[in-house]
């Protein structure tokens, strides 16, 4: 049986500007013509994207981070189309869409889940949030990352396997950490704790 031709790119939603003047980043699947779009749950300012090579235009770290982001989720795509495949689930981009959304249910990563909330805290700076703050929840997203890479060789833990173990763990990590008495005593240690949702 020939496989399926399978595309992924990335388009932003003109049209619908947010208060903030960004755009959202539209995630759309290809398959042998058939085209899905979801939500790839990030922003842009329409200015700073790409529209021919589906990414943004900078080189800025945020930028990176969000390139590191596309290409993750473009990996998901091909990773469902085997999981398909092993299903015997005919692999189109309805079916693809429709895994994808389902696994993002369970399977939600605690880094995704923390950049996502620093990319709304900066949406918020200037207003009702500082700079200041805003860079010591990226340095606390930068420990967290060395510390899951470090003690569990993963590139991110799914939330439904975040404990009080893991919180005694991340928060041990940055005892040792170069510089940590400076993050604890800014509250980026209780802040996760509380926005991570347990007890």
């Amino acid at each position: 049986m020939k496989r399926p031709t399978n595309r992924v790119s990335f388009v932003i939603r003109r049209g619908r500007t947010l208060k903030n003047g960004e755009v959202t980043i539209l995630w759309r699947i290809t398959v042998n013509g058939e085209r899905e779009k979801l939500t790839a749950n990030r922003t842009i300012h329409p200015d700073s994207w790409d529209q021919d090579k589906g990414k943004p235009k900078d080189y800025s770290r945020e930028a990176d981070r969000l390139n590191e982001y596309l290409k993750k989720k473009e990996l998901e795509v091909f990773d469902a189309e085997m999981e398909l495949d092993r299903q015997g689930i005919p692999v189109s981009a309805r079916n693809i869409k429709d895994y994808l959304q389902e696994n993002s249910r369970v399977s939600s990563g605690i880094l995704e889940l923390f950049a996502d909330c620093n990319k709304k805290f900066y949406e918020r700076e200037g207003i009702d949030r500082s700079k200041a703050t805003a860079e010591r929840y990226e340095t606390g997203l930068s420990h967290l990352c060395e510390n899951i890479q470090w003690d569990y060789k993963s590139k991110d833990m799914p939330l439904n396997a975040i404990n009080h173990g893991f919180i005694e763990g991340f928060y041990n990590f940055l005892l040792t950490w170069e510089n940590a008495l400076i993050i604890l005593q800014s509250n980026t240690y209780e802040t996760f704790v509380r926005s991570s949702g347990l007890p």
